[in-house]
């Protein structure tokens, strides 16, 4: 039965079972054939020739394939077979099955927008306005064009600070290759990947100054689907720079899986120490590799109030407020290590509704605070430390006392001890007044804010 098509062809799909006569020379053929007023198109074998035993074969065509690409709506498609001559030739076919997958034709818009464009020599018909890059290269466009595309186009020209018919419109911080790139993306969707490579930064800022949102979706994704150890680090200032949450997070994830990489490079050494937080530090250990003199609530290592990671959503809480409290890092080798980072508890609330004293360890420094008609809590975090080291291989007991750098020392009450943080979520970066070399970084809370809660790492250096 012929099959008359109505739209476009996506795709065809074709299946049976069939078998010649079982001896002699293999002829059985099948094609597919595409009509047009009563002429044939074109034809399309489906499985090859017919073997002696039954087989199931399939076939599929996509839109790149002849009679896709020929095909017209108004057009019939049929099935044609072909068992040989000679005499004595058969065929055996069953569950015979053609699959003409279709949808409406792509529409035309786009094209006949693309018509508008300027070619070599001229400018588009109808143009009413000049786009200008940085370099002083013109672009004639269409202002009803700008202004559907881009909402800040959309005020520059239609709004309160209408430019007049033949006026410049400055592209702040866009070169003449990509202001075209630009103008040719607004009038057809499409970008050049030559073009969009070479200028990537330019499209991505471009596209979010102007809220081009097709384009900067188009040019982050191709940024991110590129991204190498070569141009992570410039990848990751861009994505900064564009503050494009899913873009920044696919660019960092790559950056945290290649750290080791990276972290000797001099572009990872110059980001801010935050960001370094944030991608992850070689000494902000794993939980398992961490140990406690005590947890609040008996929590086990790795959940509830035993989670020191920097990154951690709650912090290392003492059992208590009372006694010894520290927390020990296992670097898993002996590395040079240069000082710590510490942060205090993530999660704590800012208030409670009745007086709490903020204890110093001693209590020397104890203190409540009074705000207006209520109590202010202001979190829990640690105020000095101790700390101590240990090298790999080393008998319990030879722990070695580290020294604080002089922009890192305590108060000159806590004499020896390693300044702590100054409110809960600041990160407070200290450093030794020599660097070590040690496995094993010991903790020891000296006095604190409130409670015992600690995140830290190691802030560990290439040895020389």
């Amino acid at each position: 039965v012929p099959l008359e098509l109505s739209d476009h062809i996506v795709s065809i799909h074709a299946s049976c079972s069939w078998r010649d006569q079982g001896w002699g020379n293999r002829k059985g053929m099948m094609r597919l054939v595409l009509w047009r007023g009563g002429q044939i198109v074109c034809t399309q074998d489906l499985f090859g020739v017919a073997g002696h035993e039954e087989t199931s074969p399939t076939a599929d065509f996509d839109g790149d394939s002849a009679i896709p690409t020929l095909a017209r709506p108004g057009d019939t498609i049929t099935v044609q077979y072909m068992i040989g001559g000679g005499g004595g030739h058969r065929i055996a076919i069953r569950d015979l099955r053609v699959v003409v997958r279709t949808e409406p034709p792509p529409p035309e818009v786009m094209a006949d927008l693309a018509g508008m464009l300027p070619v070599a020599g001229g400018e588009p018909p109808f143009s009413d306005v000049n786009l200008v890059a940085d370099d002083g290269t013109a672009v004639r466009a269409h202002r009803f064009m700008l202004a559907a595309r881009s909402p800040v186009l959309r005020v520059e020209l239609l709004g309160p600070f209408l430019h007049t018919e033949g006026e410049d419109l400055r592209m702040e911080g866009v070169g003449s290759a990509a202001l075209k790139a630009i103008v040719r993306h607004m009038y057809t969707d499409e970008i050049d990947e030559e073009v969009l490579f070479e200028n990537l930064a330019e499209l991505v800022m471009a596209s979010m100054r102007y809220q081009l949102e097709l384009l900067f979706r188009t040019a982050t994704s191709f940024a991110a689907s590129r991204l190498t150890v070569d141009n992570a680090l410039d990848m990751l200032a861009l994505a900064d720079s564009a503050g494009d949450a899913d873009f920044l997070h696919r660019v960092e994830r790559f950056v945290t899986s290649h750290r080791d990489e990276l972290r000797d490079t001099e572009a990872f050494l110059a980001l801010p120490p935050a960001k370094r937080m944030a991608l992850g530090i070689p000494g902000d250990v794993p939980e398992e590799s961490r140990t406690y003199s005590s947890v609040y609530a008996n929590d086990a290592v790795g959940s509830g109030h035993g989670r020191s990671r920097l990154d951690s959503l709650q912090a290392w809480c003492a059992a208590t407020g009372g006694g010894e409290h520290w927390c020990e890092l296992d670097l898993g080798a002996d590395c040079l290590v240069a000082g710590l980072l510490m942060r205090g508890r993530f999660d704590f609330p800012g208030d409670w509704d009745s007086p709490v004293t903020l204890s110093a360890g001693t209590g020397a420094d104890a203190r409540v605070v009074r705000a207006y008609d209520r109590f202010e809590y202001p979190g829990q975090w640690v105020t000095s430390v101790d700390v101590s080291t240990a090298r790999n291989g080393a008998e319990a007991g030879e722990w070695v006392a580290v020294q604080p750098a002089e922009d890192s020392k305590a108060t000159e009450e806590l004499p020896g001890a390693f300044r702590g943080c100054e409110s809960q979520h600041a990160l407070a970066t200290v450093r030794f007044a020599e660097r070590v070399v040690a496995r094993y970084v010991r903790i020891v809370v000296r006095s604190f804010c409130g409670h015992p809660s600690l995140r830290v790492a190691a802030l560990l250096e290439a040895e020389e």
